[in-house]
């Protein structure tokens, strides 16, 4: 056969089963859709927080008004005790409070400085910072009003009132993402995740089931042609959507872009043909390409950066196409840097997309001489099974411990251009160092070799401090620095921000004392009588901020979610291959399937939820025994909702080409990378549907947030009506296939 009719047999292949089409075009569809739309606008704004006012007088109220007048939070309710208002943040009804206390104003006109604190939790990474945020802008534009009421009646002007409140403040320029837009960090990245992973697992599955490696090693590069034509249309449809319809900066390259996403496609079914010959066992390989596919995830290094992992997990991200394919796209956008320079990583995509055509070769060579592998193809199903149940869940478990021990972006490198030159820029620059977060690099360079380094990657950051930093501290004004941090990875940018932060605060410390000596007398005198207040923030939980704390629980359940439907759609395809007839998908008992099923996985979630977090001394809020109690009823939905998916499948290997799709983007609709509250409201109502989101949103609750077992209520119920829901249909069907069956052998 020649080329054109290889293409055209794959062609009918495609329209020999519904299940191809439900792979190769509505599932890439949806996943473009489901990304663009699921985080709105990209920004999170009128986060539902609460407020302890234990004063209740004008001034308290003008405060809470200045607090839901903001365009990132929204007071939902007023608390009467701290201990309520914790409960209700524990339960995820709120993600912070403020507390004003008791004899706020009195305290405040009678010369002191009562303190207002808010708290927030960080188990929710970006909406944790975005609340710390916001809470402390107002809290300091109030703070700042009071000190002006005081100050103008001294005759002091408003620039020496805003030194007095705050000596030095900070001027944050996000690099390309201006409006740090969630769209932009998240949704162009993850479509070719999720677009790689549908690709990858189908260029396996196509091939172990037409078992081409055995009989057709040489027609598998004209026969994976027409699947990466059509994943190279979607390339181009996802890139005019990003960047022309939801309006994403592109530097004017969309052409470039499109044409690197089709490269990750082509490289991307070179892995998988890869894949197919290395791993002997049909059921095997598509499930290991399935997992690897998901890793990706990680290993492109937008989540969390790669350059802070260990040397060995940066080496092992080399194996990844779409690590490739993230660089070359950092370069185009965020490094502004034509395409034709990314020469490396093309080369990389190129030598991926030869696998096509070497792997065929060297297998119809090595078929010759008998080939060894040949002897691990007919392994018994149960193996493929155990592989997903015990060693994908416990490898996952692990795996992701190791790749995010770092837990936070620590030493990140960043370059100052001080043209101040002064012993205050000096001090600055080592508070600065001094946190755990920042390695400054080089200093005293102008700020266009700053720029060229941060292009170059070199650094992550520059700070810029003008000449006149310490001069406008001197004659009683506020000095400003300016910060421009990169935001190729959201972790840099917070980090740098936090660092920034931390310097300001020690340096304002130490040098108001310096800005009040620089005042003339009568505004000495009314400072002295000013209305001033201080601020506190302090986060419930995850305090440190780190990366792991927050992600690896909801990993826990995610894996045990995936690799029970694999397993449970290997092992029940498996029967359904194997059986003639009708009666091919019904089991004498369902029931004792899934109880088997759940009872086995409860054994596994021991290991994942009790075991490892020992191991890497990952924090743990709650009460273990009830966290076990949640895990069961999580599981039972799962092994029923996983027996009820299996029903759809006539083979084992199906399954894996739908499942490992949808895990990432149940993570999103859980709420927990993106508040729920800021999705459209479509998205909100699948959170309902699949027992994965409310069993992360329980577990957290239970684990990180140290919640009663009671504020799992909602979710609890939830599981248990999804449950019963997937329990009655399994019997429907089972019930309407026996008595199909039976009418057969009647007649």
């Amino acid at each position: 056969m020649k080329i054109p009719e290889y293409i055209k047999d794959e062609l009918e292949r495609i329209g020999s089963r519904s299940l191809y089409p439900i792979v190769l075009v509505i599932l890439p569809l949806f996943s473009i859709i489901f990304l663009c739309t699921i985080f709105g606008n990209g920004r999170i704004e009128e986060l539902p927080v609460g407020a302890v006012d234990y004063t209740g007088s004008r001034l308290s109220g003008e405060i809470l008004d200045k607090i839901d007048a903001s365009s990132t939070l929204h007071i939902e309710h007023i608390y009467t005790s701290e201990n309520e208002a914790i409960r209700a943040m524990q339960n995820l009804e709120i993600y912070g409070f403020v507390t004003i206390p008791p004899n706020f104003d009195r305290s405040l006109y009678s010369g002191g400085q009562p303190q207002i604190a808010y708290y927030y939790q960080k188990s929710l990474l970006a909406t944790g910072e975005e609340v710390n945020g916001a809470f402390l802008k107002v809290l300091a534009d109030v703070a700042k009003s009071l000190l002006e009421q005081s100050g103008s009646m001294g005759g002091l002007d408003k620039e020496s009132i805003k030194a007095v409140a705050m000596p030095v403040n900070i001027n944050s320029i996000p690099e390309y993402n201006s409006n740090l837009d969630f769209r932009v960090y998240i949704t162009y990245p993850f479509i070719f995740i999720f677009l790689q992973i549908i690709l990858l697992v189908f260029i396996v599955y196509i091939i172990g089931l037409s078992k081409m490696l055995e009989n057709r090693s040489r027609e598998i590069p004209a026969r994976v042609l027409p699947y990466i034509t059509i994943f190279g249309c979607y390339a181009i449809l996802s890139t005019f959507i990003c960047f022309t319809l939801l309006d994403m900066p592109a530097n004017g390259r969309v052409a470039e872009l499109a044409l690197s996403g089709i490269l990750l496609f082509c490289a991307t079914a070179g892995t998988g043909v890869a894949i197919a010959a290395l791993v002997p066992n049909f059921s095997i390989a598509v499930s290991l390409a399935s997992m690897y596919g998901a890793l990706g995830a990680t290993m492109c290094g937008v989540t969390f950066p790669i350059e802070q992992m260990s040397g060995w997990v940066q080496a092992l991200a080399e194996l990844f196409p779409v690590r490739h394919f993230t660089r070359i796209y950092h370069n185009l956008l965020y490094r502004d840097i034509s395409f034709i320079y990314s020469l490396k990583e093309i080369a990389a995509l190129l030598l991926f997309t030869s696998l096509i055509w070497i792997v065929p070769y060297w297998v119809s060579n090595h078929r010759k001489h008998g080939n060894i592998w040949l002897r691990f193809r007919n392994l018994p199903v149960i193996y493929g099974v155990l592989l997903i149940a015990v060693g994908g869940t416990m490898g996952y478990a692990l795996l992701y411990n190791v790749l995010y021990l770092p837990n936070r972006v620590k030493e990140m490198p960043v370059a100052v251009s001080d043209e101040s030159g002064t012993p205050l820029s000096r001090d600055f620059i080592s508070c600065l160092d001094a946190t755990e977060g920042v390695d400054v690099v080089c200093c005293n360079t102008d700020y266009m070799s700053s720029a060229k380094m941060m292009k170059r990657n070199k650094v992550r950051g520059i700070i810029y401090i003008p000449s006149d930093f310490a001069q406008r501290i001197a004659t009683s004004r506020e000095s400003i620095f300016i910060m421009e941090g990169t935001t190729t990875s959201f972790l840099y940018y917070l980090t740098l921000q936090e660092s920034c932060v931390g310097a300001l605060q020690n340096i304002n410390a130490k040098y108001r004392s310096a800005v009040v000596e620089s005042l003339p007398l009568e505004g000495k005198l009314m400072l002295a009588k000013a209305l001033q207040m201080k601020i506190s923030g302090i986060p419930i939980t995850n305090a440190e901020g780190g990366y792991a704390t927050f992600l690896i629980p909801v990993v826990f359940i995610v894996a045990l979610f995936q690799t029970m439907i694999m397993a449970m759609g290997v092992w029940r395809g498996s029967l359904a291959g194997r059986t003639k007839g009708e009666l091919r998908h019904v089991s004498p008992s369902p029931m004792k399937d899934i109880l088997i099923a759940t009872g086995f996985y409860m054994l596994v979630a021991v290991f994942v939820i009790g075991v490892v977090p020992l191991m890497f001394n990952l924090p743990h809020s709650g009460n273990m025994l009830q966290s076990m109690i949640f895990m069961a009823i999580f599981l039972l939905a799962t092994a029923a909702g996983a027996y009820l998916l299996s029903m759809l499948f006539t083979d084992s290997e199906s399954v894996n080409l739908v499942v490992p799709f949808f895990s990432i983007g149940l993570i999103f609709l859980s709420g927990i990378s993106f508040p729920r509250d800021c999705m459209p409201w479509f998205w909100q109502i699948c959170y309902y549907i699949f027992p994965c989101s409310p069993g992360i949103t329980g577990y957290i609750k239970l684990n990180s947030l140290g919640a009663p077992f009671e504020s799992a209520e909602g979710e609890i119920i939830l599981l248990g009506i999804q449950a019963a829901v997937y329990i009655a249909l399994i019997i429907c069907i089972t019930n309407r296939k026996r008595e199909s069956y039976k009418r057969v052998l009647i007649k």
